[in-house]
């Protein structure tokens, strides 16, 4: 399988998560994955068109764009294996 059409069909996934989850009561999603952005090199790579709750995946990492105090910076949780 192709990056492109890898990529269409997680967006289609996330669409469909989405859209489902305003059907379920006490259930939201916020953010994004971003397939289209690396992994920052900082906590303030914040670039447009980045938004709040971004989240941007890694063989090892999984980064979270935040507000810190009405500040946007990315925050990176270490993703283990099983």
């Amino acid at each position: 399988m192709e990056y492109e059409e890898l990529e269409q069909r997680i967006t289609l996934v996330e669409d469909l998560i989405r859209n489902q989850s305003r059907t379920l009561t006490n259930f939201f999603q916020l953010g994004r994955l971003r397939t289209d952005r690396t992994a920052p090199s900082s906590s303030a790579d914040v670039q447009e068109p980045d938004e709040l709750y971004d989240r941007v995946l890694t063989p090892t990492n999984e980064y979270i764009l935040i507000n810190n105090s009405g500040t946007l910076e990315w925050k990176s949780v270490t993703l283990s294996t099983f």
